[in-house]
């Protein structure tokens, strides 16, 4: 793969990435960066709580092309070390994992 066509692989999977990015915040989601401020964060974090569960996805913004991962966990365990969560890790192009995490149903069992 030439450098160029890496360029135009990065190009569409940030253009997919940020219309699924706007979706999520149509649909109650928060987002971050990291380095808070920064031009050009290292890393995106998304996530949207609800009272039974907390849905996050991260995604690496320095890979080329950005990768992400994402998962549910169940409500107060987010961040917790060692927990386990209720649905996932998927990981992937941003995207994809985003809309497949939007997609789960809100009666994740416990």
């Amino acid at each position: 793969m030439t450098g160029s066509d890496r360029w135009d692989e990065t190009a569409l999977a940030w253009e997919s990435g940020s219309a699924a990015i706007n979706e999520s915040r149509n649909r109650g989601w928060e987002w971050r960066a990291t380095p808070a401020g920064s031009n050009a964060p290292e890393l995106l974090i998304g996530h949207r709580t609800t009272d039974a569960h907390h849905d996050v996805v991260r995604i690496e913004m320095l890979q080329t092309p950005p990768h992400a991962i994402g998962a549910r966990f169940a409500f107060g365990d987010w961040g917790k070390r060692e927990a386990l969560p209720l649905r996932g890790p998927v990981d992937g192009p941003p995207e994809d994992v985003l809309r497949q995490v939007m997609g789960w149903p809100d009666d994740a069992p416990h």
